[in-house]
Formats: structure tokens, C-alpha cells, sequence
């Protein structure tokens, strides 16, 4: 099933995009597709547990499995002051 991926911020700068297209298993959960996606981005490593997600513009845990059409955000955490 494809899934739309939109990149933020760090995000964006590691992958170079700020959108791509994945390919991924039926049912797999937001958590597995973040594996798929460090794959192919080795430097998203480094921000494993630092990653807020939305699938379909609501907030996610990742947990939430996935379905094919789905368009899934990812930022990182936002700080204030």
C-alpha cells in the first residue's frame, strides 16, 4: 500500500524532501513504518525517540495502524519558553 510522508523542520533537512511516496506491508503501524523510513534515511537514527507523527492531520501514537492512502506528518518535538 502507498503512503504519503510529509517532513519537517530537522526532518526535512535529513531527508532532503519535504514529501515522499512509501511503499509499505497492509496493516503495518505508524512505529513500523518510522523503521522503514530510518532505513532509508540512516540520520533519522539519531532522533529514534524525538518524533511527533499525524496520520490524516491528527495527532498519532505509534501504534496506530496504517491504512493505504494515508498521509502521515512527522516533526520533531516543539520546545518553548
Amino acid at each position: 500500500m502507498k503512503i504519503v510522508v510529509k517532513y519537517f523542520a530537522l526532518f526535512r533537512d535529513i531527508t532532503g524532501t519535504d514529501q515522499d511516496t512509501v511503499v509499505i506491508a497492509e496493516g503495518l503501524s505508524v512505529s513500523e513504518l518510522l523503521e522503514t523510513i530510518r532505513m532509508k534515511y540512516p540520520d533519522m537514527e539519531k532522533t529514534k525517540r524525538d518524533v511527533l507523527v499525524s496520520v490524516n492531520r491528527n495527532f498519532a501514537t505509534h501504534e496506530v495502524k496504517l491504512k493505504d492512502g494515508d498521509e502521515v506528518a512527522i516533526f520533531p518535538p516543539v520546545s518553548g519558553g
